[in-house]
């Protein structure tokens, strides 16, 4: 890609850098000489980092945020104003699955995810907005899943989430388009990263109670899947994703969605061209959700 059809938004805010997509993003930023202020709940997660700062021509200043947290986010925020002058692009990458059938997630473990991957969401752009507003450019970059397109089962609490954050994306663009502002959406599809590990966490509690439970046939074997941290079909590296979201911060004219591997691709094509019911049925035949004759589940 050409120079010509670069920005020069440097100054970047990125949430949820300890591991994964945020980690692998502020690495590759840097190497492209950025000045980026990388954030973590624990501040010492983000060690290596620095090591990879050292041996790069961009500028990293760390910091610890939580986004549920409202002084945690201002605190971030303003050492961000402060170290970097102003931030240019905001990338929303905090956040995990909460994973379960939905009639026996407990509401609190909703609102965590909520909280986390919404609420705290947000609250970072209601914090950059007015300065970009000021600055009269901005683009905020929202770390989203395939799964906002397509709900799948044991998945539907965080594809809520995530349909909830397409929506805000898809409004809040429309909104601050007249200030120079721009809003991204990133969809990964499978990642080989610590969030199949963190989704097994989310379903502790749920695993006590399986043996009861009417989802059995169906939970044990999906959610197994995720606690053993298996190796998912057309899995690819944080390190791909984090090109595509470099690409999403540089690019003169952003998609509105950037699409991340063929898996996710070939979701967000059914999504759009099968029917409900054809789609439902498809979803029920790979995750063996069927019913037999006499109307029990097989």
């Amino acid at each position: 890609m050409t120079n010509a059809k670069r920005t020069m938004l440097k100054r970047v805010l990125v949430t949820g850098c300890s591991t994964g997509i945020g980690a692998a993003t502020v690495r590759l930023l840097l190497q492209r000489g950025m000045y980026i202020v990388a954030t973590a709940r624990s501040v010492e997660t983000l060690e290596p980092l620095k090591e990879a700062a050292a041996q790069s021509s961009g500028t990293l200043f760390t910091t610890s945020l939580d986004v549920t947290v409202d002084s945690s986010r201002r605190a971030a925020f303003a050492f961000a104003e402060e170290k970097l002058g102003g931030v240019d692009v905001l990338i929303n990458n905090a956040g995990y699955g909460q994973m379960g059938p939905i009639e026996e997630v407990p509401l609190e473990l909703i609102r965590q995810q909520f909280e986390t991957n919404v609420f705290g969401l947000i609250a970072m752009c209601q914090l950059v907005l007015p300065s970009m507003r000021a600055q009269r450019h901005g683009r905020i970059i929202n770390i989203s899943s395939i799964l906002e397109v397509v709900s799948l089962p044991m998945g539907g609490i965080y594809s809520a989430s995530k349909y909830a954050l397409a929506g805000i994306s898809d409004a809040m663009r429309i909104e601050v388009e007249p200030f120079g502002i721009e809003v991204v959406l990133i969809l990964p599809g499978p990642i080989k990263s610590e969030f199949p590990r963190t989704a097994a966490l989310s379903t502790q509690s749920l695993w006590n109670n399986l043996e009861s439970s009417a989802y059995k046939p169906w939970a044990v074997p999906i959610l197994s899947r995720w606690k053993a941290n298996q190796p998912r079909s057309g899995e690819v590296s944080v390190e791909v994703c984090a090109e595509v979201v470099a690409r999403a911060v540089e690019d003169r004219r952003p998609r509105i969605r950037y699409v991340i591997t063929n898996r996710a691709r070939m979701l967000y094509t059914m999504r759009k061209l099968l029917p409900d019911r054809i789609l439902d049925s498809a979803l029920r035949k790979v995750f063996n959700m069927r019913k037999d004759k006499g109307g029990q589940a097989s």
